[in-house]
């Protein structure tokens, strides 16, 4: 991955954080609220996993913290869009999918070459990602989730599971 021609470098060199979360981002969901805070908070360490002996390791770290995160944060927004019977969820879901198809893409292509891998580009691609996500796709679907008491929950019964993969707590229960 490299470091050129980006201004990625000067982020990392600055120490401050490519994305601040600002208040109006708030979906006002508690879960969801605090996980794009988690989410922000992953793309903010890209830039300064780079430089020195080791930033490989950090760097395939970090895009992997983000990955899982990511597939998990995907898993607890797409239940509780389920519990408040969300009409559009089935469009919210394949547009996780689309995101996580192109977050693997980076994460596999890094492992693969990081130097291959122009972290500008990768830089950009989570911001608009994660912005966009929020302020656009993930706003649309508030109100029904403010109007089904009980929806919230639901994200609390989703876990990561001890090989990476997402489950639903209850899917346990019936085993």
């Amino acid at each position: 991955m490299t470091l050129k021609d980006t201004d990625a470098r000067a982020v990392a060199e600055r120490g401050t954080p490519l994305i601040v979360w600002r208040e109006d981002w708030n979906l006002g969901i508690p879960g969801m609220d605090r996980d794009h805070r988690i989410l922000v908070s992953l793309i903010n360490q890209i830039p300064l996993a780079f430089g020195g002996a080791e930033e490989r390791v950090i760097v395939t770290s970090v895009l992997n913290g983000l990955w899982d995160y990511t597939d998990f944060h995907f898993a607890r927004e797409e239940a509780v869009l389920a519990a408040a019977g969300y009409v559009h969820g089935a469009d919210h879901a394949a547009r996780h999918e689309d995101l996580k198809v192109q977050v693997l893409a980076y994460v596999e292509g890094y492992a693969k070459d990081p130097d291959a891998v122009d972290v500008g580009d990768l830089l950009a691609f989570m911001e608009r990602w994660l912005i966009d996500h929020i302020l656009v796709e993930d706003m649309r679907y508030v109100d029904a989730v403010r109007l089904s008491p009980g929806a919230e929950n639901a994200a609390d019964h989703v876990q990561l599971v001890d090989d990476g993969t997402v489950e639903d707590f209850f899917s346990q229960l019936d085993a």
